[in-house]
C-alpha cells in the first residue's frame, strides 16, 4: 500500500516538474534538447532521481526557471494535475477516439485551444503535433488562460477548456483537485 502511495506521489512530482516550466510565452522553435520525464513508468524514488539526472534539462535548471508567481500559486498547478487526470489520465499520447483530441490536456486538432492560442498570439506558433508534447500543450493551455482568464479562476478555466461539459465534468475535476491537494500537502 505504501509503495502504491509513493508511486502516486512520484508521478505527481514528475508532472509538477514538467508543468513548472516558465509560463512566459517565447515565440520560436524549441531546442532538440527539450525532453520530458516519462511520468508513468518510474517505479521508485531512486529511479526518478536517476531519470531526472539524465534529462537534458536538469532538476536544478527546471527549479531555477520556475516562474516565481506560479511557485506561490500551487493551487493552479494542482488544478492542472486534476484536469490532466480527468482528460488523459496522465498519458501524453492519449487520443480520444471520437473527437481526436489528444495529449495531456486533450487539445482538439486544428481547433479549440490550439487555434485560440495561435489567434491570441497573432501568429501560428502551435501545430497539431504540439498537443502531444507536455511542454507545448501546457503552453497552449497557459496562453489561453493568461489572456482569457487572467485571474486564474479554476471554474472559468474549466469552462474555457470544455465549454459544453456539464456539472459532472467540473465535479470530477474538483474531486481530483481536492485529492491531489491533500496528497501533496500530506507529510509522509
Amino acid at each position: 500500500m505504501f509503495q502504491k502511495s509513493l508511486e502516486k506521489v512520484l508521478t505527481i512530482a514528475a508532472i509538477i516538474f514538467t508543468l513548472c516550466l516558465p509560463l512566459a510565452i517565447v515565440v520560436g522553435s524549441s531546442s532538440s534538447k527539450d525532453t520530458h520525464i516519462d511520468m508513468v513508468y518510474i517505479e521508485s524514488y531512486k529511479e526518478i532521481i536517476k531519470e531526472l539526472r539524465h534529462q537534458n534539462d536538469s532538476l536544478q535548471r527546471v527549479i531555477e526557471n520556475t516562474n516565481k508567481q506560479h511557485e506561490e500559486d500551487m493551487e493552479w498547478f494542482i488544478f492542472k494535475l486534476a484536469l490532466i487526470k480527468v482528460e488523459s489520465n496522465f498519458n501524453p499520447d492519449a487520443v480520444n477516439r471520437t473527437s481526436r483530441a489528444g495529449g495531456l490536456f486533450q487539445i482538439m486538432p486544428s481547433g479549440g485551444h490550439l487555434q485560440e492560442a495561435n489567434r491570441l498570439l497573432g501568429i501560428n506558433v502551435f501545430t497539431d503535433s504540439c498537443r502531444f508534447d507536455p511542454k507545448n500543450s501546457n503552453k497552449i493551455f497557459e496562453v489561453v488562460n493568461t489572456i482569457r482568464n487572467p485571474e486564474r479562476s479554476i471554474y472559468v478555466a474549466i469552462r474555457l477548456h470544455n465549454p459544453g461539459a456539464g456539472e459532472w465534468y467540473r465535479d470530477r475535476i474538483m474531486e481530483n483537485f481536492y485529492f491531489f491537494k491533500e496528497l501533496l500537502y500530506t507529510k509522509f
